[in-house]
C-alpha cells in the first residue's frame, strides 16, 4: 500500500524524479533498438531500479502522522465534513509554508493521514504544530481597573465573566505579562482579511494584519473608547491578543486605531512569525485535532 501510494506521490511531487523516469524509458527503448545482451539488460534494470527507488524512498517508507477531529469544550460532535475541512486547511497551510513533500489524505476510517519524507526532529515538530493549530485569534479587553485591583492578589481566581492570561512560558522575563480580561472576545480572526510578516526597527519581526470593514469598525470603537490619549492613564485598558488560547501580547491602548490595521509583536523568530501568519491566512479549524498515532514504517 505504502509503495504504490508513495511512487505515485513521488512522481507528482519530485520534478527530478519525473526526469529520471523519462530518462529510464528512453534508455529502455534504445536498448531494445540496439538489441543488447541479456547480461547488459540485467545491469540496466538494476541501475534504473536503484535510481528510481533512491528518489522516492522517503515516499515509499514515510513517517505517518494520523490525526483525529475532536469534540470541542462545548461537546460539539464531529462530522465527516469537519474532517474534510481540516484536511483542506492543513494542505493550504503546508503549501503556504512550502512544505510541499507532505502527502495529506483521508484514511478509510475517516482519520487524517499525513505522510512525510525523512526530516529532522525540528522539522517534524514544525509540521505537527502547523497541522494541530486551531488558528483561533481573539482580541480581549482588559477588565475595569477596579476589578483588576480587587483580583490582582487573588490570581489565578477570576470573577465570573473574566479570565486571567499570562506569558510566563516565554523564556525572556522582560516579556512576561499577566492580564485579567473579559472572557468574551471583542474581535476574532474571522474579521481578518490578510496576515503577513514584517520587520520593525523597534519590535523586530512582527505579524501585520488587516481587518474587514466590520472588524475595522469594532477595532476603532474599542480602541477609541479606552485609549490612553482619550481617557488618560488611569482609565486606559490593555487589549490582549490571544492565539490558540495563548497570550501573545497585551499592550496598553495608547491611541485610537482607525485604519483597520495593526501589528502583533511576540518575540517571534522569522519562522514562527511566518507560520502564525500562514495559519491566520488559511482559516480556523472548526474543531480541535489530536494526534492518534505517529509512526515511521520500517
Amino acid at each position: 500500500k505504502f509503495a504504490s501510494e508513495g511512487l505515485v506521490a513521488a512522481l507528482k511531487e519530485e520534478p527530478n524524479l519525473k526526469f529520471h523516469f523519462l530518462a529510464a524509458v528512453v534508455v529502455i527503448i534504445i536498448s531494445f533498438i540496439l538489441n543488447i545482451s541479456q547480461q547488459d539488460w540485467m545491469i540496466i534494470i538494476i541501475l534504473i531500479g536503484i535510481m528510481i527507488l533512491s528518489g522516492c524512498d522517503s515516499y515509499i517508507n514515510p513517517t505517518e502522522i494520523r490525526l483525529s477531529v475532536q469534540p470541542n469544550d462545548a461537546g460539539q460532535s464531529t462530522t465527516p465534513e469537519d474532517t474534510q475541512k481540516a484536511i483542506e486547511i492543513i494542505k493550504a497551510r503546508f503549501k503556504d509554508c512550502q512544505i510541499d513533500k507532505a502527502f495529506v489524505s483521508l484514511s478509510a476510517d475517516n482519520k487524517i493521514s499525513i505522510k512525510l519524507p525523512l526530516m529532522t526532529a525540528d522539522q517534524l515538530e514544525r509540521v505537527k504544530k502547523l497541522a494541530l493549530a486551531t488558528g483561533k485569534l481573539e482580541f480581549k479587553l482588559e477588565a475595569d481597573p477596579e476589578i483588576v485591583k480587587d483580583y490582582t492578589d487573588k490570581f489565578p481566581t477570576a470573577p465570573t465573566g473574566y479570565v486571567w492570561y499570562d506569558t510566563k512560558d516565554i523564556k525572556d522575563p522582560s516579556w512576561w505579562v499577566r492580564v485579567l480580561v473579559h472572557k468574551k472576545a471583542e474581535l476574532t480572526g474571522e474579521s481578518l482579511v490578510s496576515a503577513y510578516t514584517n520587520l520593525s526597527q523597534m519590535e523586530g519581526i512582527v505579524i501585520g494584519f488587516k481587518l474587514n470593514p466590520h472588524g475595522a469598525k469594532i477595532f476603532a470603537d474599542v480602541t477609541s473608547q479606552y485609549a490612553k490619549s482619550v481617557v488618560g492613564d488611569e482609565a486606559a485598558r490593555r487589549l490582549a491578543i490571544i492565539f490558540d488560547d495563548k497570550l501573545i501580547m497585551a499592550p496598553i491602548i495608547s491611541n485610537p486605531i482607525l485604519g483597520g490595521e495593526g501589528i502583533i509583536t511576540g518575540h517571534f523568530t522569522k519562522q514562527e512569525a511566518n507560520d502564525i501568519a500562514a495559519i491566520l491566512r488559511n482559516g480556523q479549524m472548526s474543531l480541535p485535532l489530536k494526534i492518534i498515532s505517529d509512526t515511521t514504517p520500517k
